[in-house]
């Protein structure tokens, strides 16, 4: 049966229906093959049936049309060919993720249906089978996904704009976003300025009204519910406050003042609104605001608010009320009149008996005649001549100005601060001081006196000289610092003489130096073994003083170096030889040295006795009569220096012998001796001589075992050079020039040699072509430890030392051990310097004659702390002091420009 079936299966055509043509021979085949058949009991022909299930989306959202659809599928046996499969026919029962319906195949043997009411899960299809064609049935499924829908929520405020006051109906209105369909439901959650309220959804839309809504954002929170997403929308709403009306009054109006005035605002709301429990009374803060700086803040309570002044002055006094979410500003005057008070001045001088320079307390305290208290803000206003100036000031009234006049041209007026106003005099003399209070529109003016008397200061004055032990032509600094009156740390005050100082002494000293910050210095290199006579010649304020000091003037040593180039010679042959002369003064730096002058006596083998006057420090001649042995050369001193001498070894040989030739047989004349061959000189120069010294030092490095190249040209062909540190002094490189007079030499200096940082001056001495000798020079700046700071070149005019960042402690000339660490780094760099320049600054918030003329003391008295410094360090050049005083106002980025040295170097 099972073969039959499939045989009717494939025969039958799907055209037509009718049995095919070659049915006869397929019954014989059956026939023939049914032995097979019943032997394997599996029909030779079966097709099996597959149900394939879709669903278009396969993933959808909530409310969206899916299309499912079951399609029949007969498998193909491989003995029946595609076009003799016939097409299914009946039903498919669909079920499962919300779905339920039976649907007809169409002639595609595939069933479909379409639903926007699926759910998440498996969706099975159910082929009841074809009995008419005997195809079995089958099943088949698919699974489905629905997910919950997106929303989106629109929020209303209706009516927006409103007033305080108004119902107000506020709603959310949720929908689903395509391709989703339906309508949301759940509850959504307003946040209103006024706070949280909740609402639940009817068709779509929750809805809530109030009348105690307030301006501000109003955000909706659809919670999401069956098959939706939640969402959220805003709106912004305006509520605008309602107007209200103020009212002020003071009690009791006239008054005095510094009585007390109470002075209160009534605040209601204007019509129409009538404020209840849902629509409370303005509440809020009322600004008082009106005459003796009334600046007064009240909060409202019970729709008042007040506040009581004891400073107020006749003029209109304004409550206005701030408003609040509520309620509109408003505001209101009354005028006020406070009548003046009586005042009672009383003048100080403190100390009424002083010195010339001390600082003098000069003060008047304003008070009314009766008991009462208040505050006031005022000017401070400076008139003197040569220049003005203002300052703020805080106190208790009276307030205004006094005016302060009487001896020693005093004319100043200084506001009233806590009732007082004071300043600091230094430039009084004895007599009256009248203060005079100029009232204001509080206050009647009132005046007093005081007496004063100013007594002309003792005085001090201290000479000193440095170094007090010095040598000829040597720099010596004298300086006479003159003390008296009041300390010189206390400030504010002069506290410092000023004038001249008149010194006197040997080496026909006699000069007058201007005071400066309380010193008077200057530098001679002309003083002699004496005693210096400081006089300090007074002033008006000032007594006269003097002081003296020993200073000891010795003469410069000497010290005289030889050559003789060639050394070794032949007789006959020119030998240049040359006395170099230098001051032996180590402990002075170069420029202080003069050049020696006077003659130079040489001595030595081949009758040598010969004089010869220096030049440049140096004496030398040319002599082709030496004869082997040591040169003396004697420096015979002056009126400067000690005489030094030294010695130079030469080597003479003979000249070559000419050989006799050798005897003939026949006799032969006696020969005849050579002569000596005579002395030849050098050639005269065809132009000027140059020698074009130049050193290469690489920057940074130290001279101390390390080379440096020095070259240069324009010698004598052959002869002998040498490189000296003129500082010391000490052979740093020597050679001999080429056949051109060139040379090229490695510069070492010896760690033993090395000599302390700052300027120093290298000098060649050499040989002319025309046998004179020359010198060239070079100069280089040296670290404490022998490194170059800076390579060879010309010689640097002006540095400025660039010390570390340290500032003075505030109205103080003392260093601090920071500021000392400082300047000790950059001493070196002072080593060598012709002039030393110190300015000092203070800063100033005033610009009156006399803060400006305290500022320059003070600045003055730091840059002479610095010099002092210097000095104990073992500076010796001349160090000049400026005080600068304030160049800016005050301010932090400006401390460290005010409370400073600058320190300039001068080579």
């Amino acid at each position: 049966m099972l073969g039959v079936t499939a045989l009717r299966r494939s025969a039958i055509r799907r055209d037509t229906g009718e049995p095919a043509p070659a049915i006869v021979l397929g019954a014989l085949l059956a026939l023939l093959c049914s032995a097979a058949v019943f032997a394997t009991g599996t029909p030779a022909y079966a097709a099996t049936t597959t149900v394939q299930v879709t669903a278009t989306p396969q993933t959808s959202v909530t409310g969206q049309s899916v299309t499912v659809c079951a399609q029949i599928i007969l498998s193909q046996p491989s003995n029946v060919t595609a076009s003799d499969l016939v097409t299914p026919t009946g039903s498919v029962n669909f079920g499962g993720a919300g779905l339920l319906a039976n649907v007809v195949l169409d002639q595609t043997g595939t069933a479909c249906t379409t639903s926007s009411t699926l759910t998440s899960g498996t969706i099975t299809a159910l082929y009841s089978g074809d009995a008419n064609q005997d195809i079995d049935p089958g099943s088949g499924s698919t699974p489905v996904t629905v997910l919950p829908a997106l929303t989106t929520t629109v929020v209303s405020a209706t009516p927006n704009p409103s007033v305080t006051g108004d119902e107000v109906t506020v709603c959310a209105t949720v929908t689903a976003l395509a391709p989703a369909t339906g309508t949301p439901t759940g509850a959504v959650t307003f946040l209103t300025p006024e706070g949280l309220r909740m609402a639940s959804l009817t068709g779509g839309q929750a809805c809530y009204n109030s009348s105690t809504l307030m301006t501000g954002v109003i955000s909706a929170f659809y919670d999401g519910g069956i098959g939706y997403l939640s969402s959220s929308g805003t709106t912004t709403a305006t509520v605008n406050p309602a107007d209200t009306t103020t009212e002020v009054s003071a009690t009791p109006d006239p008054s005095v003042r510094n009585h007390l005035v109470q002075l209160c605002a009534t605040v209601t709301a204007a019509a129409p609104v009538v404020t209840d429990i849902l629509t409370p009374a303005p509440t809020g803060t009322v600004t008082f605001t009106g005459p003796g700086g009334l600046n007064d803040i009240a909060v409202l309570v019970g729709g008042q608010a007040c506040t009581s002044s004891t400073s107020l002055t006749t003029g209109t006094v304004t409550a206005t009320y701030g408003g609040d979410t509520k309620y509109n500003t408003s505001t209101d005057t009354t005028p006020v009149t406070v009548d003046k008070a009586e005042t009672v001045t009383s003048a100080s001088a403190s100390p009424a008996t002083t010195v010339t320079g001390q600082g003098v307390d000069v003060c008047a305290s304003v008070s009314e005649s009766f008991s009462s208290a208040g505050s006031t803000t005022g000017l401070v206003t400076f008139s003197r001549a040569g220049g003005t100036g203002t300052a703020n000031g805080n106190g208790p009234s009276p307030t205004g100005t006094v005016t302060f006049t009487g001896p020693g041209d005093l004319n100043r007026t200084v506001a009233l601060s806590n009732g007082q106003a004071c300043f600091i005099s230094t430039t009084l003399e004895t007599g009256t001081i009248t203060a005079t209070y100029s009232g204001d529109d509080d206050f009647k003016t009132s005046t007093d006196t005081a007496e004063v008397t100013v007594n002309p200061a003792e005085t001090e004055t201290s000479v000193s000289a440095t170094p007090s032990v010095s040598v000829r032509g040597q720099a010596v600094e004298v300086c006479a610092v003159v003390t008296g009156g009041p300390a010189l740390d206390t400030l504010p005050s002069s506290g410092t003489p000023t004038g001249t100082v008149t010194f006197t002494g040997p080496g026909s000293l006699n000069r007058t130096e201007t005071l400066m910050g309380g010193e008077a210095c200057f530098y001679s290199t002309t003083l002699e073994t004496g005693t210096i006579t400081a006089t300090y010649d007074g002033t008006t304020g000032y007594l006269t003083s003097t002081d003296t000091t020993p200073v000891t003037v010795n003469p410069l040593g000497s010290t005289t170096a030889v050559t003789a180039t060639p050394a070794t010679s032949v007789r006959g042959t020119a030998v240049a030889v040359c006395a170099t002369v230098t001051g032996s003064l180590p402990q002075l730096t170069q420029q202080n040295i003069p050049t020696p002058t006077g003659t130079v006596v040489f001595t030595g083998p081949g009758n040598l006795n010969r004089t010869v006057t220096l030049s440049g420090g140096q004496a030398c001649f040319t002599s082709t009569t030496l004869s082997t042995g040591t040169i003396t050369a004697t420096y015979q001193g002056s009126t400067t220096y000690e005489t030094s001498t030294n010695t130079a070894s030469v080597t003479v040989s003979p000249p070559p012998v000419v050989p006799t030739p050798e005897p003939t047989p026949e006799p032969t004349p006696t020969p005849t001796p050579t002569p000596e061959p005579e002395p030849t000189t050098p050639p005269p120069p065809t132009k000027p001589v140059q020698i074009n010294l130049n050193l290469t030092l690489p920057p940074n490095q130290s001279l101390v075992g390390a080379n440096a190249t020095m070259t240069g040209g324009g010698l004598a062909p052959s002869s002998r050079y040498i490189l000296r540190m003129f500082s010391e002094p000490v052979v740093i490189a020597s050679g001999v020039t080429n056949s051109l007079g060139g040379f090229r030499a490695a510069v070492k200096i010896p760690k033993k040699a090395c000599v302390l940082g700052g300027l120093h001056q290298l000098v060649l001495t050499g040989t002319a072509p025309d046998g004179s000798t020359v010198r060239d020079s070079n100069w280089v700046v040296l670290n404490d430890s022998c490194s170059a700071k800076t390579g060879s070149g010309a010689k640097p005019k002006v540095n400025t030392v660039q010390l570390r960042s340290f500032i003075f402690p505030y109205q103080s000339a003392r260093l601090t051990v920071t500021a000392k660490r400082a300047i000790r780094t950059q001493v070196s760099a002072m080593r060598g310097a012709k002039a030393v320049t110190i300015t000092g600054y203070t800063q100033t918030g005033r610009q009156s004659k006399a803060a400006r003329k305290a500022n320059k003391l003070l600045a003055a008295r730091r840059a002479v702390a610095v010099r002092k410094y210097l000095r104990a360090l073992g500076v010796r050049v001349a160090i000049r002091t400026v005080g600068a005083g304030g160049v800016k106002p005050i301010s932090t980025a400006n401390q460290r420009l005010n409370r400073r040295v600058v320190i300039t170097v001068r080579y």
